[in-house]
């Protein structure tokens, strides 16, 4: 499965909004945590780079962690700067702890609906829209 950008819509095979239960058929889920803030649940699917977050059986967002194709680029180990050279505006968010050693970056990229989390080389390491 190529997972490719389509802004505000999805990522790849998927869409947001679309009920989780509408690709049971499709792919092996792996139902891992739910979160009380959020109240969304994770999935996983078992040998893909597509991690899905539901509510209510909707898909409200998805993310993607090795590829992520917009204009036939993948963002995905690309520096943040590609959005200049795509004449896209984006904004540094804020930086957070991901675990007890490593901190990333978070960026938005409002002209395209979604999130881009960097290391602290500015190298995109996941998409979430």
């Amino acid at each position: 499965m190529k997972n490719i950008l389509n802004p505000f819509i999805g990522i790849g095979e998927f869409s947001l909004n679309s009920p989780i239960s509408d690709y049971y058929s499709i792919f092996n889920f792996i139902e891992d945590e739910y979160d009380d803030i959020t109240n969304w649940t994770t999935y996983y699917i078992e040998g893909q780079d597509i991690i899905l977050f539901v509510e209510n059986n909707d898909i409200v967002s998805i993310k993607c962690k090795e590829l992520c194709i917009y204009n036939t680029i993948n963002l995905i180990n690309s520096s943040i700067d590609i959005f200049k050279i795509l004449n896209l505006d984006f904004q540094f968010d804020e930086e957070l702890f991901i675990n007890d050693f490593e901190k990333q970056k978070v960026y938005s990229v409002d002209s395209l609906g979604l999130q881009c989390w960097t290391n602290l080389n500015n190298i995109i390491v996941s998409v979430i829209i």
